[in-house]
């Protein structure tokens, strides 16, 4: 096992073209929850004005190319209500 960064960080992190907006993508698998620290990672990273997701399949969804759409589709919404200010 190779760590690196902070403990509680989110697994994927990047940035929006071309406002420059922080992303950071926690993935969980199915009835995966979040340790205090990565929670605390994301309230930190949205408080800091990023775009913060939880990435988890849905039971019925039982192979990564079900779940990736969707998340997809959660993540534009995301960058679109930030665009509006929201």
């Amino acid at each position: 096992v190779v760590r690196y960064g902070v403990p509680g960080m989110a697994d994927i992190s990047g940035l929006i073209s071309p406002w420059g907006w922080r992303v950071e993508i926690e993935c969980k698998a199915f009835g995966g929850e979040l340790t205090d620290k990565q929670q605390n990672w994301g309230d930190r990273m949205i408080q800091w004005g990023a775009i913060w997701y939880v990435a988890r399949p849905l039971k019925e969804e039982t192979l990564l190319v079900d779940s990736v759409p969707r998340w997809a589709d959660d993540l534009r919404k995301l960058i679109e209500a930030k665009k509006r200010g929201k």
